[in-house]
């Protein structure tokens, strides 16, 4: 009521009419009802609401532009699903009222990196498996979680044993000299005992808390939202699609394809998703 009685003061005083315009936009709501309620004072217009949303996405994409020069951007996909219920069918799309698509975000590299930090795309491609151009000897080794469990791994092929990145034992406590990795995997096993076992409970006061090992301090990342993609990313081209979409969006791409486009030629950019998003990525990888 507070906020009626002000809009219809002030039509600057209308926060919570944005806000419930915004919604119903959100949740597909009928214009006829949008209007309905911004002559109740309840909301704001649907022209209002249309201003808001191009205005945020304008913003949005300078924003994304703006990370993407820094050279530090790193964009997170995932698909979802919309059902649309009043769907028209068509010769490329018949019988079906679900759409797959995509949502993404980019956010910035923290903790110290910088774009030099990233420079390593030659070093990647010298020794990677799928450089067609060097011999088998000269390829990486895969590695996997394994390889993070032991504190040092004997990599396939003629080179010498290679160092993980997990740090030597615990010399502050050494826990019956286990390594660091397994004695972190000891104080779970003994936390599920203590917290779900009975019998254990009395050893909850004397559990502690796990050491910390390279511990990254928590900072707040800043996110940029991407435009939603009507791509499908079940598939490998869909893949594909998506990381070419994103770096459109992002005004990146190779000087001779378009001489205003971020140049990445030296420089490495990480994608996240879930496992399927992995495989499929690696399988492009192996296709090209």
């Amino acid at each position: 009521i507070m906020s009626v009685l002000m809009q219809s003061t002030n039509q600057k005083c209308n926060s919570m009419a944005s806000l419930i315009g915004l919604f119903c936009h959100s949740t597909s709501t009928p214009e006829l009802v949008v209007e309905m309620l911004a002559h109740t004072g309840l909301s704001i217009s649907s022209t209002a609401v249309h201003n808001i949303v191009n205005s945020l996405s304008k913003d949005a994409h300078m924003q994304l532009r703006k990370l993407a020069s820094t050279r530090l951007a790193s964009f997170v996909y995932d698909n979802f699903d919309m059902d649309f219920k009043s769907w028209s069918h068509t010769a490329d799309k018949p019988g079906s009222t679900l759409i797959h698509a995509t949502s993404a975000f980019a956010f910035p590299l923290q903790h110290g990196v910088t774009p030099d930090d990233l420079k390593h795309v030659e070093v990647l491609w010298s020794n990677s498996p799928l450089n067609p151009s060097i011999p088998d000897s000269a390829k990486r080794a895969p590695r996997s979680w394994l390889d993070a469990m032991d504190a040092k791994y004997s990599a396939r092929g003629p080179r010498a044993t290679v160092p993980n990145t997990i740090p030597p034992p615990n010399v502050s406590n050494p826990a019956q000299g286990l390594a660091v990795g397994k004695h972190t995997l000891a104080w779970h096993f003994r936390s599920a005992l203590v917290n779900h076992c009975p019998g254990f409970e009395h050893f909850r006061n004397v559990l502690g808390s796990p050491d910390e090992v390279m511990q990254i301090p928590v900072v707040k990342t800043p996110t940029v939202p991407c435009r939603a993609m009507d791509i499908d990313q079940s598939t490998n081209d869909g893949q594909a699609d998506i990381i070419e979409n994103l770096f459109e969006q992002a005004n990146i791409g190779a000087p001779e394809d378009s001489p205003k486009a971020l140049d990445i030629t030296e420089h490495v950019i990480l994608f996240h998703g879930d496992l399927g998003t992995g495989e499929r990525f690696h399988s492009i990888c192996h296709e090209h």
